[in-house]
């Protein structure tokens, strides 16, 4: 559909229609989980987070400006994702697979849009996924077993933040030095109109 044309809006409509439904579908079902869990009906498995009235409405909020957050500014979902998970009281290892795999779904599916667009470098993508392993692997083989050894969940949460905090810097850094340079070259900033 053309941008700006009925169909255009009809389908930005669409999804904004279909989007509150599933919202309001799901906060039914997990309010219903919470219910028969209160009751005892349901074993503990089928819900590991005990969703309440407020929860259904606070944390899709967050998650709506986590993705408009990423989408505007390049932040992970993954950084918000574990900080949420963590105030649900998720154990930190739960939390810290969970934010990973997020992690690593995300970057499969910038480094497809990248490959699709032919402006993948590989040279940078083949150092940095191998950084990855290595760094996935020394976490998972010596340092988990060391914190399961020595008890200290603690540890798992001061590296999420130490992440967090490292990537929100080092985000800020970035942008400010990219918009400086875009600044002084006298280019565009990116403010356009959604149908140019």
């Amino acid at each position: 559909a053309e941008c700006g044309s009925g169909a255009f809006i009809g389908i930005i409509v669409a999804a904004v229609v279909w989007y509150t439904f599933a919202s309001f579908a799901t906060r039914t079902y997990l309010t219903y989980l919470r219910s028969h869990n209160d009751r005892g009906n349901l074993p503990p498995s089928v819900t590991p987070f005990l969703w309440t009235p407020l929860t259904t409405i606070v944390f899709p909020i967050c998650a709506l400006v986590a993705g408009g957050a990423a989408a505007w500014f390049g932040i992970g979902g993954g950084m918000v994702l574990n900080s949420l998970l963590l105030e649900s009281e998720i154990v930190p290892a739960a939390v810290s697979a969970t934010g990973g795999v997020t992690t690593m779904m995300t970057a499969l599916q910038s480094a497809a849009i990248f490959i699709v667009d032919g402006q993948l470098q590989w040279d940078y993508a083949l150092v940095l996924l191998a950084a990855g392993f290595i760094g996935t692997a020394i976490g998972q083989l010596v340092l988990m077993k060391k914190i399961r050894e020595w008890k200290a969940q603690y540890l798992i949460i001061a590296a999420l933040l130490v992440i967090l905090v490292g990537s929100m810097v080092t985000q800020l850094a970035m942008g400010i030095y990219q918009t400086v340079i875009v600044a002084d070259q006298g280019g565009s900033l990116g403010f356009v109109p959604l149908c140019k």
